[in-house]
Order: C-alpha cells, then structure tokens, then sequence
C-alpha cells in the first residue's frame, strides 16, 4: 500500500504560567504545552445495513438473509489482505400503523442487519459502498476515518509540546527575575482531537450516480504536556 503522506501542522496553544508555593520552603512554577497535527488516516471504518419488511418475522428475516449474504460476498471480494467484514447487530421487529381511532395495527416485521467493514486503505471506501450497495445494503449508517497506529506521532507531538512548556517556563521565570530548578513533575498526553469529515449518502442516489464519492479528510491528533518546575532562591537552593 502506497505510504499516505504526514500533513503536520503544529500549533502551540497558550497556557499561563502559574506560581506557586507547596510549603513555607517549596516555591514551583506550573506551565502547559500543546501541540496540534492533521495527519493522513490509515484505516476506514464503514457501517452499512441491510433492511427488509415482510408480513411475517420469518418471511423479513429470510429475505434479510439472502441479501445479507449477497452484500457479504461482494463486500470481500472488494476488501484488501487484513480487512475484515462482520455483522455488529441483528434485530428483527413488529412495526405498527394507528388508525383514527388510535387503535394499533401490525404492519408487519422489519429486519435489519448492520454490517461493520474496516479497510485498511481509506481511498477504498467508496468503491466498497458501490459494491454493497449494489448487492442488498439499503442503509449507510456511519462512514469514518481513522489511524490503526498513532504511536509515532504522539511521539513528535509530546515532543513539541514539552518544547513549548520548556519555553514558557524559562519566559516567565525570567520575568519575573526567578530561577528555574529541577523539574518536579511531568503529564504528558496525546489523543485524537477530531476525525476526518464524513458523508453520508442515501443508497438509491448512490447507485445512480457513477460512483460513490468519500473524502477521507484528515485525523486530528493534539497532545498536552503540564511541567511543574522548582524555583530556586539567589543561593541556588529551593
């Protein structure tokens, strides 16, 4: 699979330095960093579902499961090595009409079936959604994108975090004419933000249309570093 490209668009959000004394002898100095990127996702996790009526439970939920297993065969001969298609929920239920006189009446039994596909190449989304589409599904319930491993750029993020909590501890000490001492404490952390933008597409303009079109946007990634720093008095002690 062709390596998506990292788009990294670091951004420091702006905490105030905050003082403090812990006891008669301890003074610190608390500071926060942040640091944003907007990456390429790496996986697209796709649900779908089959819906069928029928006068009958029975009836609903045989048809469901001819189309089912349409939408299944097609689905994976579109998935890649390592992707994977599987049912999420299967429900069937009675579904009622009122007349004037508010008097329940049974409709009939609505089948459905949702399916969860995840592929590891977000491009494929859309021609997945044609396939299942084509082949049964009637109803995309979720399109979104995401990233299978973010350790190595929470890395570079935690990094450039703690970079700008460094920055801020030594512009503030330096106002206001304090010393930095060691540092007392550490928080890194690093977390999806936001995900791509999602679209979501009824099944007959789909099949109408030449193709699905899906966007897979990007992953937000943000990490947040607090340092807490002692402050040493002129003889150099805390």
């Amino acid at each position: 699979m062709k390596r998506l490209a990292w788009f990294f668009a670091i951004a420091a959000v702006l905490a105030l330095p905050v003082f403090s004394i812990a006891s008669e002898n301890e003074r610190t100095l608390t500071v926060r960093g942040s640091a944003v990127v907007e990456a390429a996702p790496d996986t697209a996790v796709i649900t779908l579902a089959v819906e069928t009526m029928g006068q009958s439970a029975k009836n609903s939920a045989a048809e469901n499961a001819r189309l089912s297993d349409e939408v299944f065969k097609s689905v994976r001969a579109s998935l890649g090595q390592g992707d994977k298609a599987d049912t999420s929920s299967f429900s069937v239920s009675p579904v009622y009409d009122y007349d004037k006189g508010g008097r329940q009446i049974l409709r009939g039994f609505r089948t459905v079936h949702q399916i969860k596909i995840t592929a590891s190449m977000p491009s494929s989304a859309g021609g997945i959604l044609d396939a299942a589409m084509k082949s049964g599904a009637n109803r995309v319930v979720d399109v979104r994108f995401d990233m299978n491993d973010m350790t190595k750029a929470c890395e570079g993020l935690i990094r450039s975090a703690a970079a700008r909590a460094a920055a801020q501890a030594e512009a503030a000490s330096s106002a206001f004419g304090a010393k930095l001492g060691a540092v007392k404490s550490i928080m890194p952390s690093c977390a999806r933000e936001a995900e791509g933008p999602v679209r979501f597409f009824a099944a007959e303009a789909a099949m109408k249309s030449g193709g699905t079109p899906i966007e897979p946007g990007s992953v937000r990634l943000r990490s947040d570093v607090e340092a807490v720093y002692f402050l040493l008095d002129e003889g150099g002690s805390r």
